[in-house]
């Protein structure tokens, strides 16, 4: 008659994973092929939607997507505590009718859908609360709209303004703080942290914080920074040690290298035991002023280097040059 309502029953998985996550519930044939809707096409309710407009209640135009954990309880892959299934046989047989249902006061008040429950029917379809029947995953998309339980989509300013809140924390986690194991450590904590601000914040709102891109932009900064932190002590590290390298023996200056905080103590001053050696050439004045002058330096550079390398095998550290004179320290730094 005229009060019957006729609906599509398509649902339209996700291309990624083939899981149903949105009802349609008005579609244009244009629109159920993937196309743009037409202004003079005919828009058809769905099943969902009939039977919400026999309900009294305002249909949404378009897709809307699920916010299922509200309403589902997961069974073993099928739901069955929200919607449960029950054999219709036992509608025909007065005393199950009578004792089960209380000759239909069980589902006064209440949407019944009827559809195939059996396995080898195959109408059984994978949702983001694990899978459904098609009567149930019709009633879900019934029962969301009734209680306007549907997932909104955050705005991309607010996407943008999160992405660049956790790079920043990133920056700031990996400029303050330097010791590795502790940003490791506050890293875990914030991102924990984070996760579980999106899980309430989405909760309690109905909208979908994306929580992975946030994620993402703050673990490439720290991990970002603490490569290029890494490389720059490198080569710090490196060109301390080549500076060293001038004054002191191999040996001394990677030890300094390795452990620069044992010198750095020291240089804030102490008591040890050192021994200083001065070593000069007899007589240098005088030869000095008899030998021509290349002569002269040709000599000290010999002598330089002889000593130097004398220094350096004993494990000593060249102090200073004092004219002619060599300056070397053991148990000084």
């Amino acid at each position: 008659g005229e009060d019957t309502a006729v609906g599509f029953v398509n649902f339209w998985t996700d291309a990624r994973d083939g899981v149903v996550r949105k009802a349609d519930y008005r579609l244009s044939p244009r629109e159920a092929n993937l196309l743009e809707r037409r202004g003079d096409e005919v828009v058809h309710d769905s099943l969902s939607a009939a039977v919400a407009g026999k309900l009294g209640e305002e249909v949404p135009d378009g897709a809307r997507r699920l916010r299922m954990a509200r309403r589902v309880i997961n069974g073993e892959g099928v739901v069955s505590a929200a919607y449960p299934p029950k054999s219709i046989y036992e509608v025909f047989l007065p005393d199950l009718w009578r004792q089960n249902y209380g000759q239909g006061e069980e589902f006064a008040g209440k949407v019944v859908l009827v559809g195939p429950v059996a396995s080898r029917l195959q109408d059984k379809q994978a949702s983001s609360s694990g899978f459904l029947l098609g009567a149930q995953l019709h009633l879900q998309a019934l029962g969301c709209l009734l209680e306007d339980s549907f997932w909104d989509e955050a705005p991309r300013w607010l996407e943008w303004l999160v992405l660049a809140g956790m790079a920043v924390l990133g920056m700031l986690l990996v400029w303050r703080v330097r010791n590795p194991l502790v940003v490791l450590l506050v890293a875990m904590l914030l991102v924990t942290g984070y996760l579980f601000a999106c899980w309430f914040g989405s909760n309690g709102t109905g909208v979908l914080f994306a929580g992975v891109p946030g994620v993402l932009s703050f673990v490439a900064v720290v991990l970002g920074g603490e490569a290029a932190e890494f490389l720059v002590e490198q080569a710090r590290r490196k060109q301390l040690h080549q500076q060293l390298r001038r004054s002191v023996s191999p040996d001394v200056a990677d030890a300094m290298v390795r452990a620069p905080e044992g010198y750095f103590d020291a240089a804030r001053g102490g008591r040890r035991v050192v021994a200083v050696l001065f070593s000069d050439v007899r007589n240098f004045t005088a030869r000095s002023e008899q030998m021509a002058p290349e002569v002269l330096v040709r000599q000290l550079n010999e002598y330089f280097a002889a000593m130097v390398e004398a220094v350096f095998r004993a494990s000593g550290t060249i102090d200073k040059f004092i004219g002619d004179a060599v300056m070397a320290v053991w148990g000084g730094v």
